[in-house]
């Protein structure tokens, strides 16, 4: 362990300089011990170096947490996985969500029901309310149980059952199930323990800190608490998930945790561009299939990402935290981090195939926020004109074939991924972790499909302009 405890410091140290990220801290546990490494600042204009106390916005993260509580609860008998959410939610009796979803749809990101655009002004200010009302409006665009959609208002729906089943905020139920017997105190946004913000600022052309970060509404805590934890807290909750996979944890069930793993739903092979992130193969009830046979969370918040991993055969466990927003560096970090400090050879990955008649996929697909994406054949490949159904500035993708490498993404973000695939028989694809359906539209040309009086007809004008109809 020592001569890892050295190399670990030593890798932390190489990346947090090659990159330019101002801080670095990364936590590693396995069988034999524990090792941690930090490197660079706490915040850009200071000199106080980052230390291993330091804490991160534990954002996302915090859906894994809230998955730990509800699959104990499950083990207890205190909640049933496949009971529909009217069960638990009076308020959502006669919708369809209330009837369809069951609360397991909403521990694997499979609701179905169309989701909203945390971008979006008016889903940042909803309440519970408004978005009880949104849902019994929101149109079901896939079968729940058929789709990986990584939809936030999930979390908002698991945290309300919680609270009902037990008579506990949410937060309250993490707190004291999940980081106490780990004797984890968790900081808080704003409380001084934190690591800094810092994102890439175009006009400057490097990354500058951010003005100290608000906590989250309380209609979106269960989503991303305004809970900051070090990498070693992170590395602690990776490892009890290691633990309890092996029956040794007090407080965390084998069941439970075989649960979180337990393949939900598979996410289809992605085109992605150089910076995208390394999107997960499946999803368990709770947990991220990643490569290799691992496990995990990440977490995206403003100004810094983190990430767990955890591999109950192995018994490794890892965290990164950064003050920086960086998917891609996190998720290569983490894969470096096997590979050339663990020596863990890296798995194949085989590159993502798309056997295809461009007319098979061609049309128009919506999805949450109210994007619309517009795909059309053009030569071999596809075209993807990514917009919303208000209509405005339009994103064009292109999915090429190549005779070396098959089909490539070319897209002016390279940070977007792309996939196509089918879900109970429907063509849909993903752009990111967001899923869209195909929908019909309507047209004066008889020649076309026309879309379903169910099916939000009124995305038609925008979509109308899309395809220059």
């Amino acid at each position: 362990m020592e001569a890892i405890r050295q190399e670990l410091r030593a890798f932390t140290a190489a990346v947090q300089r090659q990159s330019g990220v101002p801080g670095i801290a990364v936590a590693l546990s396995t069988d034999r011990g524990a090792a941690e490494a930090c490197a660079g600042v706490r915040a850009l204009g200071a000199d106080a170096p980052l230390g291993p106390a330091h804490r991160f916005h534990a954002g996302c993260v915090t859906k894994l947490l809230l998955a730990l509580v509800a699959l104990e609860l499950h083990h207890t008998r205190a909640l049933t996985l496949d009971a529909p959410l009217r069960d638990y939610l009076p308020e959502l009796r006669g919708s369809t969500v209330g009837a369809k979803v069951r609360v397991e749809h909403l521990l694997s990101h499979t609701s179905g029901y169309r989701g909203t655009s945390i971008l979006d002004p008016q889903t940042r200010s909803l309440d519970w309310p408004s978005f009880v009302a949104y849902l019994r409006a929101a149109p079901q665009l896939f079968e729940p149980g058929t789709a990986f959609s990584y939809e936030h208002t999930e979390a908002v729906l698991l945290g309300a059952v919680l609270e009902r089943v037990t008579g506990t905020p949410c937060l309250a139920l993490v707190r004291d199930r999940v980081l106490e017997p780990l004797e984890i105190v968790p900081g808080s946004l704003g409380d001084g323990s934190s690591a800094g913000h810092h994102e890439y600022d175009a006009a400057l052309g490097r990354l500058a800190p951010l003005a100290p970060v608000a906590a989250p509404s309380p209609f979106w805590v269960p989503a991303f608490s305004s809970f900051t934890l070090s990498a070693r807290d992170l590395a602690a909750i990776a490892r009890a998930a290691v633990e309890a996979g092996r029956g040794r944890c007090a407080w965390l069930s084998r069941a439970s945790v075989g649960l979180l793993v337990r393949e939900a739903i598979r996410l289809p092979p992605a085109f992605g561009g150089p910076l995208s992130e390394l999107l997960p193969t499946a999803f368990g009830l709770g947990a991220a299939h990643l490569r290799g046979g691992r496990y995990g969370a990440t977490g995206l918040t403003r100004g810094q990402c983190v990430a767990l991993r955890f591999d109950p055969a192995t018994g490794i466990a890892a965290a990164v935290g950064m003050n920086a927003v960086s998917p891609p560096l996190r998720d290569r970090l983490l894969e470096a981090l096997y590979r050339d400090v663990l020596r863990i050879p890296e798995p194949e990955v085989p590159a993502p195939r798309l056997d295809f008649e461009p007319g098979d996929w061609t049309g128009v697909y919506i999805g949450p926020g109210r994007g619309v994406v517009a795909v059309s054949a053009v030569g071999a490949g596809l075209r993807c004109e990514i917009g919303r159904e208000q209509g405005g500035p339009t994103l064009a993708v292109d999915l090429e074939r190549d005779a070396v490498r098959g089909f490539v993404l070319r897209s002016p973000l390279p940070q977007l991924s792309l996939a196509f695939f089918r879900a109970g028989g429907e063509a849909a694809l993903m752009l990111g972790l967001s899923a869209f359906r195909r929908v019909r539209v309507r047209s004066s040309d008889p020649g076309r499909d026309r879309v379903n009086d169910r099916e939000s007809a009124s995305f038609a004008g925008c979509v109308h302009a899309l395809l220059r109809v």
